[in-house]
């Protein structure tokens, strides 16, 4: 960052990636990390998990039947993954991507 911002670049100019929605990933511990960047100076951007075929998080929903094999590819496309078939994700989702909004507009 100090390397940046040396060059001249500023918060409207660096962005670091948020990867949000996998199981295994803890929405309190996201939001922590949306504050660290901020803190840094940068925009938090956040990435919407997404299973791909084939690697282990896809085999890994698939065995504990959170998706069927061999779905539709839309099913497990991230616009629409994480909040069909996790729920309880989708409300908490919605005021992170709002308070990230927010808080890199200052």
């Amino acid at each position: 960052m100090r390397n940046l911002r040396e060059a001249g670049f500023g918060k409207k100019d660096i962005g670091v990636y948020i990867l949000m929605g996998a199981s295994y990933i803890d929405m309190e511990k996201t939001m922590d990390d949306i504050l660290f960047i901020n803190s840094l100076g940068a925009k938090a951007v956040l990435a919407s998990y997404s299973p791909i075929p084939g690697t282990l998080d896809y085999r890994v929903l698939v065995k504990n039947k959170i998706i069927k094999e061999n779905i539709d590819p839309l099913w497990h496309n991230k616009t629409i993954f994480s909040e069909l078939l996790m729920p309880y994700y989708i409300k908490k989702a919605r005021q992170m991507r709002r308070f990230t909004s927010n808080l890199n507009k200052t």
